[in-house]
């Protein structure tokens, strides 16, 4: 391969890598981009996520002061009253995921039992009992829980206070005088076909109808707790929606992500079936709700995916291809027609250079001009019959050089009579004879041929 054909093929070449490159890199930033702000946008929603679980939890704990407000106003909330006021919350419509708004009732210790069970039967229960039997050093009772369904029934008479995720929630109400939201829990209202993860929020209330300012206060000062129980997948609904919602999200239990401490499971809600394949953004959030820490994981969703891969790259790169092999072809293209000028100027040349010799040494005399009857060649043979090279000699001079005459050597032929000058107006001269006598010379009688000389158009340029 020659040193131009390489040239031919590298220069190309070298242009498709270049622009390759560029495409490649525009891909990748666009690529980027695209991520960036996909992230930003998970992050965005992942936060107005976040903050719509805790306005409803504030907003259901509103429930409760309301309900503390009711003991705090009146000497004796009767169950009347109790169920008036729940049932003007509308439960079902405003507040979902609440199982109902209930009281239980501090006791103490066992000496107050049979007291508190014959006041609840004296109301008309007559087979009410504090559940689960059994000593222990105080007691609760839930004694009003509306709606007064079948399902709630089942935990007329409760003690919460005898389970231990309950007991705990239960107590840091009664010593912090705020709101205690409990663990993870089997709601007593379960039933075989509803069983799923529960929790409840507790109120406490205090006989002094304010939160006393010591320990020991609140604790012997304590009447009971409103409370209510809820089922953590009623309690989220709504805020995600099957085919609309991009970001779905899971609740653990304090910081642990084992299944055992889930709450709420957003993937299932949305039946989201991900074969193993993790979530492109995901995401975690501790949050506090009433003193107890929920871990939230935000994971994107396939709609989420699908929203995010932008053909956009993809149609970058493959336009930025296109557009390397165009300008590599372009350029290919160029310098074949490039090095194919240069090639037949090369032989051009190398032909006039041929032509250039031949014509110098032929043994006839060739001469031409230009439209000026400035000479433009001048062979070998004319300079030896004009005793020098007359080339760069104006018209008005040439008779220091020499003399033309007719065929008898005597007659001088006119400037506007001479060969040169009739061919150049156009004449054809055929063998005519003439004599050159130059200084120095002996006369030379010739045979003179010639001709105008014609560019593309027709013009006359020469002779």
């Amino acid at each position: 391969m020659t040193r131009l054909e390489t040239r031919n093929v590298l220069i190309p070449f070298s242009v498709f890598l270049v622009l390759l490159c560029v495409s490649v890199a525009g891909w990748q930033f666009a690529r980027s981009t695209i991520e960036e702000q996909s992230l930003r946008r998970f992050e965005a929603e992942s936060s107005y996520l976040h903050e719509q679980i805790k306005s409803r939890f504030n907003t259901y704990a509103q429930v409760l002061r309301g309900g503390v407000g009711m003991f705090n106003g009146s000497q004796n909330v009767s169950r009347e009253e109790w169920q008036f006021y729940v049932r003007e919350l509308s439960l079902a419509e405003y507040f979902p995921g609440i199982l109902g708004v209930g009281f239980s009732q501090w006791i103490g210790s066992a000496d107050n039992l049979p007291g508190h069970e014959r006041e609840i039967r004296e109301e008309g229960f007559r087979d009410y009992e504090v559940v689960p039997r059994g000593e222990r050093e105080n007691y609760t009772s839930i004694v009003y829980l509306e709606p007064f369904d079948k399902r709630n029934r089942r935990a007329f008479g409760y003690d919460m206070f005898s389970e231990v995720t309950r007991r705990e929630a239960m107590e840091r109400a009664r010593d912090t005088g705020s709101a205690a939201l409990s663990g993870r829990v089997e709601l007593v209202q379960n039933t075989p076909s509803t069983i799923q993860p529960g929790f409840l929020l507790y109120l406490p209330v205090y006989s002094t109808k304010n939160v006393p300012d010591t320990l020991e206060r609140r604790r012997g000062t304590l009447t009971g707790f409103v409370y209510s129980p809820f089922h953590a997948r009623e309690l989220m609904k709504g805020i995600l929606q099957q085919g609309l919602s991009t970001i779905s999200f899971q609740i653990y239990d304090q910081v642990s992500s084992a299944e055992s401490a889930m709450l709420y499971d957003g993937e299932q809600e949305l039946e989201i079936n991900r074969q193993g394949v993790p979530a492109h953004f995901s995401s975690s959030r501790n949050v506090d709700i009433a003193g107890r820490t929920w871990s939230i994981h935000y994971l994107s969703t396939p709609s989420f995916n699908t929203l995010k891969d932008s053909a956009f790259p993809w149609v970058l790169l493959a336009t930025g291809f296109l557009l390397s092999i165009l300008v590599s072809f372009v350029a290919w293209m160029l310098l074949s027609a490039r090095s194919s000028v240069e090639r037949k100027t090369s032989e051009l040349r190398m032909q006039e250079d041929i032509n250039s010799v031949l014509l110098e040494n032929l043994a006839e005399g060739v001469v031409a001009c230009g439209p000026d009857l400035q000479f433009s060649i001048f062979n070998k043979s004319a300079r030896d019959w004009h005793a020098g090279n007359l080339k760069d000699v104006p018209v008005d001079r040439w008779s220091e050089h020499f003399e033309l005459f007719e065929k008898d050597g005597l007659t001088p032929v006119p400037q506007d009579q001479s060969p040169l000058t009739r061919a150049l107006a156009g004449e054809s001269v055929r063998d005519e004879e003439f004599c050159i006598v130059a200084r120095g010379k002996s006369p030379r009688f010739v045979l003179v041929s010639g001709g105008s000389l014609p560019d593309r158009d027709g013009q006359r340029t020469g002779a």
